[in-house]
């Protein structure tokens, strides 16, 4: 072979090799991207079939405070806790109806609707009537932290 042809060769080489560990870095990458999916599926159905649950548990139900107490059980049952502890209490608690939400941030019950109306934080129907909202999604997407004014002497 001349000299130029194995010049012309190996730039082939060199663009197949390219091509190659390109087309590898891009199978990791599509690799990592569809594990991350299946775990957001997976979870997504995971919490979609605890609220089914809960939801079932309530039907004709008649006070917000067994709707409560059966959503709470369906809870323990369905994550295996046998007995309570102050974590678990925790938890339990952070799932609250709008007019405990109402109670616990000193607004009205309304107040607490018009934040789900408009996509601030999202309810969710439990039973016929009963709305539920994630304490924690009202921390993080509502309350807002005032810094103290600084005095000026």
């Amino acid at each position: 072979m001349t000299l130029a042809a194995t010049s012309y060769l190996d730039a082939f080489k060199a663009a197949a090799d390219h091509a190659e560990a390109t087309e590898g870095q891009f199978r990791r990458e599509a690799a990592q991207r569809i594990a991350a999916l299946e775990r957001e599926r997976a979870f997504a159905y995971r919490r979609l079939n605890l609220v089914r649950t809960i939801t079932e548990a309530l039907t004709g139900v008649e006070t917000e405070e067994i709707a409560v107490a059966n959503a709470q059980a369906v809870l323990r049952s369905r994550l295996g806790w046998s007995a309570d502890s102050e974590a678990r209490t925790e938890v339990l608690a952070r799932f609250a109806s709008v007019a405990q939400a109402g109670l616990t941030y000193n607004v009205n019950s309304r107040t607490v609707r018009r934040c789900i109306a408009d996509g601030l934080i999202t309810g969710y129907r439990v039973g016929g009537r009963l709305v539920k909202v994630d304490l924690d999604e009202i921390d993080e997407r509502v309350v807002k932290v005032i810094p103290a004014a600084h005095a000026s002497r």
